[in-house]
C-alpha cells in the first residue's frame, strides 16, 4: 500500500523553493521523497493522487498554476 503524505507537505516543498517550481520538478522531489505512487491526504480528502492533490488545492486558492509554474499561497494554508 502507498504512503499517505499530508498535502501540507507538498505546500511545504513549494514554499521552501528557492524559485518557481514547475509541474515536472514537483512531480520529481515529490517521487524523490515519497516513492513512486505516493497518496495525499488532507483534512477533508483522502487516497489523491498528486494531480488531484494539484487540482484540490488550486480550487481552494492554495496554490495558483503560472507560466508552467506552481506557487503555493502561505496566506491561504491553514495551520494546524
Amino acid at each position: 500500500m502507498s504512503q499517505s503524505v499530508h498535502g501540507h507537505e507538498v505546500l511545504y516543498l513549494l514554499l521552501n523553493a528557492k524559485s518557481p517550481v514547475s509541474r515536472v520538478e514537483l512531480e520529481r522531489k515529490v517521487e524523490e521523497l515519497y516513492g513512486k505512487d505516493p497518496r495525499f491526504h488532507t483534512c477533508s480528502v483522502e487516497g489523491m493522487t498528486l494531480d488531484h492533490l494539484i487540482e484540490f488545492l488550486e480550487r481552494r486558492g492554495k496554490i495558483t498554476l503560472e507560466n508552467g509554474s506552481i506557487r503555493a499561497h502561505r496566506e491561504k494554508m491553514c495551520n494546524h
